[in-house]
């Protein structure tokens, strides 16, 4: 028995430890509202290099980050450390984790990476850095709201150079340099040859390489949009996240490049800077970038594919050059495919080639076609028009493009879907290109007697549902004389998202609904057998682990059916309605097993009030492989409750008309008769309740034992679904 001192002692203990806890808990709630007051928001991070938790805690409206730890009771802050958010020039979202982020300081000499408990958290700091970075004034919405577009115009152009050295007056025939487009990619081939300057040409040019290359100073136009808080690019360019290096050019090809690259630099001005370029013996390919789009630009690629002789050497091929735009993706394929008329499947061959062997993006997740969310092929693809020369000729005298069109090569195979799948090319208004004689303007060359034939070419391949694009320009450029191919260009209009709107309320848990999943016309292995085909949905932003479905048996049609809902780790529906499932399809046949091609859904297509039946092409290395199909629904946790609330609305007895005798208050059996005619199911419930009579073979009779007009079958179904739904609440929701 313990002692009257030793129970005071110890209620005088406990009172303390009591009064102790409730002023930690009124400190932590007196933090919470004071964070809400002044717009500052608390995140607990991991510090990657020093791999230490620490808490995070952002102030809105002064843009700063302090980094801190607490103290063993909570309440108190220790080794404060700040940053102004104005001293970082990149903030970028990790692709391989989607729970890092990085910042990135100016110069890119410092970053800060930070490792979040889970990708929606860090979506959440996203956000809030990327509305501090528009206008201050700006405050977290209090619901949520779609995310915002801004519209941008890209230049895209294509030449074979023809290895003679252009001249600058001939840009201004071709590329306009008037501030006009936010993106200019050029594309050119055969462009080799040995730089001759004049002493005039080489001041002009010093002198505007300085202009476009200095930053200090210069002014910048003001966009319609909301742009960073510092417009001037530092002296260095972007850092290039991945890049491929193209076999080693001899030195006058490096010449070239230099001057080719710097020509056109001096030639667009001060307000652009080179955002990437890369060279493949004498195929080039280069970006330029308006100055105040510098730091919405990230995961910045360059890649190389040779296809030439022996499949290795690079005077045929492809150079390509890869980034994201704020939350848009893009690729730009710049190629030259085998020449000659007969030589149609070595150019399909290259086409495919190259998509294999281009290694951009998430590759192990899905090819380069896939996953961005606009590519532009542009290039010599050397198509020919299938008609003599002669009656080429005066197809182009009397201006009929019906008849040049119609039989061009490219067309043909790209409506029989052996090349170019889902790729968009606008109409083609503009005489053939090829094979002109230089120095004339409009006159084809009669040297080796060739086909006059629209060999240069643009084409588009968005992702399903991606913001509308439009062409509004594709034209030839006929007074730029200097090779036997006509320059090619075309001008675009289209929409990058921006980061979506942060929000006030927490958004409700949802899952992504697949039903009546399947697949047609599937290929065939080597062997000609039918595959054992499975879906492997691929992990990405929104989606942390890999999805496998069940396989099926030799088929090349294969039905999986309903799929196990996908829970997604960001709920948003501003955020979802923007990404995309990529799905594999693969061989359960073989091992590892063989890709039988892929596909991609857009999640913005769940968002209906009932499932949503879609078909999505299946593709390997850009040709068709298969259909897949099905419906999807995006159901959020609310509306899961209100719709097993309405499927708990469903009657369980039906009420019968007068004629229907009624059983006694303890029958609680069933009883079933049959004849040669007629099957009767006869089911007793509670007392005072009918039975029901179900006539399988006349229908009228059981529309008039049902005053509801409910088909029996029909309702044992409502009864199926409510079970089911039942069931993936309880899974999925607890």
């Amino acid at each position: 028995m313990s002692s009257p001192a030793r129970t005071r002692a110890l209620s005088v203990s406990s009172d303390k430890a009591r009064n102790g806890n409730l002023k930690d808990v009124e400190n932590y709630y007196k933090n919470i509202k004071k964070n809400l007051i002044d717009f500052q928001y608390e995140f607990t991070v991991n510090l990657k290099k020093k791999d230490k938790t620490r808490q995070l805690l952002y102030n809105l409206k002064e843009n700063t980050i302090q980094i801190f730890k607490l103290s063993k009771k909570g309440n108190k802050k220790s080794k404060l450390k700040k940053y102004q958010m104005d001293d970082f020039e990149r903030i970028c979202k990790d692709r391989s984790d989607n729970k890092l982020l990085i910042l990135t300081k100016k110069g890119g000499k410092k970053e800060l990476l930070l490792s979040f408990l889970n990708p929606e958290r860090r979506e959440s700091l996203y956000e809030l850095l990327w509305l501090s970075r528009g206008d201050r004034t700006k405050t977290v919405p209090s619901k949520e709201e779609k995310a915002p577009f801004d519209k941008i115009s890209l230049f895209i152009t294509t030449w074979n150079v023809g290895d003679a050295q252009p001249s600058a007056e001939q840009l201004h025939h071709w590329i306009p340099n008037k501030n006009q487009h936010d993106i200019y990619v050029i594309g050119v081939q055969e462009c080799d040859y040995q730089p001759s300057f004049s002493s005039s040409s080489s001041n002009s040019s010093s002198s505007s390489s300085s202009n476009a290359t200095s930053t200090t100073g210069s002014s910048n136009p003001s966009s319609s949009s909301s742009t960073p808080i510092s417009t001037s690019p530092p002296s260095t360019p972007p850092i290039t996240v991945k890049s491929h290096t193209p076999p080693s050019s001899s030195g006058s090809q490096t010449d070239c490049a230099e001057h080719w690259f710097q020509m056109l630099s001096n030639h667009l001005g001060h307000n652009y800077f080179k955002l990437q370029s890369i060279s493949l013996v004498k195929m080039r390919l280069v970006v330029f970038v308006k100055k105040e789009h510098y730091y919405k630009i990230n995961h910045i690629e360059r890649e190389s594919e040779a296809t030439g002789v022996a499949g290795i050497y690079g005077n045929k091929g492809a150079t390509a050059i890869s980034f994201k735009f704020l939350e848009s993706s893009f690729l730009f394929i710049n190629s030259h495919f085998a020449a000659h008329q007969e030589k149609i499947e070595q150019r399909n061959q290259n086409y495919r080639d190259i998509i294999k062997g281009l290694n951009m993006g998430s590759k192990s997740k899905t090819d380069i076609l896939n996953q961005f969310h606009h590519v532009f092929w542009m290039g010599d693809f050397n198509y020919r028009i299938d008609l003599f020369r002669e009656e080429t000729l005066v197809a182009i005298q009397s201006k009929n493009l019906g008849k040049l069109v119609g039989n061009d090569q490219l067309g043909r195979q790209k409506l029989s879907e052996r090349v170019f799948v889902g790729f968009r090319e606008p109409p083609i208004k503009f005489m053939p290109t090829y094979k002109m004689e230089r120095n004339t303007v409009g006159v084809y060359t009669t040297e080796k007697s060739r086909v006059p034939s629209y060999c240069d070419r643009i084409l588009y391949k968005p992702l399903p549902c991606a913001p509308m694009t439009s062409c509004t320009q594709y034209d030839s450029a006929t007074t730029v004389t200097t090779s036997d191919h006509n320059p090619v260009f075309a001008v675009y209009e289209t929409y990058v998202q921006r980061p979506c709107l942060p929000t006030q309320r927490n958004q409700s848990k949802c899952t992504i609904e697949l039903l009546d999943v399947g697949a047609l016309q599937l290929d065939l292995d080597e062997n000609g057998a039918p595959p054992d085909p499975y879906l492997f949905f691929h992990p990405s932003t929104f989606l942390t682990s890999p999805v496998e479905t069940a396989h099926a048996s030799a088929s090349r049609c294969p039905v999986w059916g309903d799929l196990p809902p996908l829970v997604p780790c960001i709920y948003k529906k501003s955020f979802l309605e923007n990404q995309h499932l990529l799905i594999s399809v693969l061989d359960y046949r073989e091992s590892p097993p063989r890709k039988i091609g892929y596909a991609s859904i857009p999640l913005m297509l769940g968002f209906t009030k009932e499932p949503y039946s879609f078909q999505t092409r299946i593709t390997k290395y850009g040709v068709s492989s298969g259909i897949l199909y099905g419906k999807i629904h995006i159901i959020s946790e609310d509306e899961q409750q209100q719709l097993l609330y309405n499927v708990n609305q469903f009657p369980t007895t039906t009420t019968t008309s007068s004629t229907i005798p009624t059983t006694p208050s303890t029958a609680t059996s069933t009883t079933v008769a049959s004849t040669s005619t007629t099957t009767t199911s006869t089911a007793t419930t509670e007392s005072n309740q009918p039975i029901v009579t179900y006539n399988s073979n006349n229908p009228n009779q059981n529309n008039q034992n049902n005053n509801n007009g409910i088909d029996p079958s029909k309702q044992l179904h409502r009864r199926s679904t409510r079970k089911k739904y039942k069931q993936r609440l309880k899974l999925f929701f607890g």
